[in-house]
């Protein structure tokens, strides 16, 4: 190995040109146009979201990709002919947009027989990048790798939109095609004269690959790793998809000024890598990864409030600043991940992080395209009217995002520095500074979901116990001050004066004590039935008999009705 990593300079041009063309094919395969050739068919949300699962379904086959390296011994001639046969595949698809067929199944299973062959190309050319690139200069060149490719991309992708804006006809689609498999077939000739680490063929006994494979699971450093790339993958995807499901189907958006924005993600991460390459050098994976996932969850945040008036505003913004930051989560995710997998059978490492990383995101879509359909056969959802069907997806997407930030505290990464240390040398970076407002707003927004977690902190066993006897307390006054009301409601204006006063006190008091669950049930309920009784002491106070049994009334159905509230969740959480 060490004799490929010498001759690393010779060929990582190489590598360049086939990411280029590769992503050059797969911005024009993949995406807007993808999406919208699909709803020209008829396809359905389900369906769509189908169609966006398939790449990520097709992972799952990289969990056996270690084991095919194993049989076949070559990661080059892995890489080369698996990806040239999934783009000779794509010709079929041709064959669609010019009329052969227009049935979306048969569209869903050329796609997915295609992926399935990228993902064992993308796996075997990743593991033989990792061979070929010495690690110190790993960082530069996929930072390097990734600009040329987004820019060929965004060139590529902007020329295609052109081209079918003026021309919509399933024909265009075709030929547009056609040149993108092109693209792709001429990617994999860039390789051929790429040397490999020789290795030789051997069959690997059933009980051997399972033994490798399960290793990576059982290593409690890269566990942490896989957990937060499974939910953070799901997170991602229930949302990916349809912003362009929403631009082209909601907003009824052209291609070019989808390529606009596709153009405007394109300089976001081609800049992004500037401010991440050194971050992540100098402070490690974890805290980059904080900050550029924490500024991810503004992207479906924002598309909540987009709208025909304002979309080519906020879609660029969104875009663009997601988009630098997504070049720091798929840096910080890649770095981690390569300093996670031992040498000795990386390709394991590599294989079973991409399978179900790709099998639980693809779940994503497809549960939102099914989401999006029950919503619109549903007018009486709450809410309906301030979100269409496809923002339900991308509420979600935030709130799970969001969820997910907690998990990169646990990655194992003992030389990693602190978020603040990243936040102060971004303060101090010429083109960077504004990021550290996006980053704090985002921050801020993302508490919006965490307040329901206060809740949560029921599953501490001291304060259970102490929540279940102040509860208990609450409850017992709760219920002898709706015995009063109904006394007072039925003209005992006797007793109930007798008692008002130390109930009152009573309750005041409980719920000083519960101040500690501030935020929840435990502690809004008390204080809320507080405010009502304070209501009748008043009424009483003002000596008009009638008012008051009339006020009494009211407040004996609002006690109880509290009371039950409270009672349901003190069973479900501490009882």
């Amino acid at each position: 190995m060490a004799g490929l990593k010498k001759q690393f300079g010779k060929h990582k041009n190489k590598f360049i040109y086939e990411t280029v063309f590769s992503f050059s094919s797969y911005s024009i395969l993949t995406g807007a146009l993808l999406i919208g050739f699909a709803l020209s068919l008829g396809a359905n949300k389900l369906q769509l979201g189908i169609i966006a699962a398939i790449p990520l379904i097709a992972n799952l086959l990289q969990f056996f990709s270690a084991f095919i390296l194993e049989v076949i011994g070559t990661k080059k001639w892995t890489t080369i002919v698996a990806l040239t046969i999934s783009r000779l595949l794509w010709l079929f698809i041709v064959f669609i947009a010019f009329g052969v067929t227009s049935s979306i199944t048969f569209l869903m299973a050329i796609l997915l027989v295609s992926s399935l062959l990228i993902a064992v190309g993308n796996l075997s050319l990743l593991s033989w990048t990792k061979d070929s690139v010495p690690t110190k200069h790993l960082s530069d060149f996929l930072g390097k790798k990734n600009s040329y490719a987004y820019a060929a991309a965004i060139f590529a992708y902007i020329v295609a939109s052109l081209i079918i804006d003026k021309y919509p006809t399933h024909e265009t689609f075709g030929k547009i095609f056609l040149v993108a498999t092109i693209f792709g077939l001429l990617s994999s000739l860039f390789l051929l004269k790429v040397p490999e680490r020789k290795k030789k063929i051997k069959a690997i006994p059933f009980a051997k690959f399972k033994e490798k494979s399960l290793a990576a699971f059982k290593d409690k450093n890269f566990r942490p790793l896989l957990v937060f790339g499974l939910i953070w993958g799901f997170a991602v995807n229930i949302s990916g998809p349809f912003y362009l499901i929403f631009m082209l189907d909601n907003l009824s958006l052209g291609f070019t000024i989808i390529a606009f924005f596709f153009f405007i993600d394109g300089v976001g991460r081609l800049i992004g890598p500037r401010m991440w390459i050194p971050l992540t050098k100098k402070y490690g994976s974890k805290p980059i990864l904080k900050v550029a996932c924490t500024v991810s969850t503004l992207a479906p945040f924002s598309f909540l409030f987009i709208n025909s008036n304002n979309y080519m505003f906020l879609i660029t913004i969104v875009y663009f600043v997601t988009s630098v930051s997504y070049a720091g989560v798929e840096l910080g995710t890649a770095r981690a991940l390569f300093k996670t997998a031992p040498r000795k059978n990386d390709a394991y490492y590599l294989s079973s992080f991409s399978s179900m990383v790709g099998l639980v995101s693809a779940i994503g879509p497809i549960f939102a395209g099914f989401l999006i359909d029950f919503i619109q056969n549903r007018p009486d959802i709450v809410l309906n009217s301030f979100l269409t069907p496809v923002k339900y997806a991308f509420l979600l997407s935030f709130v799970m995002r969001v969820l997910s930030l907690a998990l990169i505290n646990k990655l194992y990464e003992p030389r990693a520095r602190t978020v603040d240390d990243v936040l102060i040398r971004i303060r101090k970076l010429r083109y960077f500074s504004f990021f550290l407002n996006i980053y704090g707003f985002a921050y801020h927004t993302s508490k919006l979901v965490l307040i329901p977690q206060k809740q949560l902190f029921i599953i501490q066993r001291k304060t259970t116990k102490r929540l279940r006897d102040d509860v208990e307390n609450a409850l017992l006054i709760m219920a002898t001050i709706s015995y009063s009301l109904h006394k007072l409601a039925n003209k005992n204006m006797t007793y109930y004066k007798m008692r008002i006063k130390r109930l009152q006190k009573k309750l005041k008091n409980e719920t000083k004590e519960l101040s500690y669950a501030k935020g929840t049930f435990y502690e809004d309920l008390p204080r809320k039935a507080l405010a009502k009784i304070n209501n009748v002491e008043k009424t009483i106070e003002s000596g008009d008999v009638g008012e008051t049994i009339t006020k009494a009334k009211q407040t004996e159905k609002v006690f109880i009705r509290l009371r039950k509230k409270l009672q349901g969740a003190y069973e479900r959480n501490i009882k």
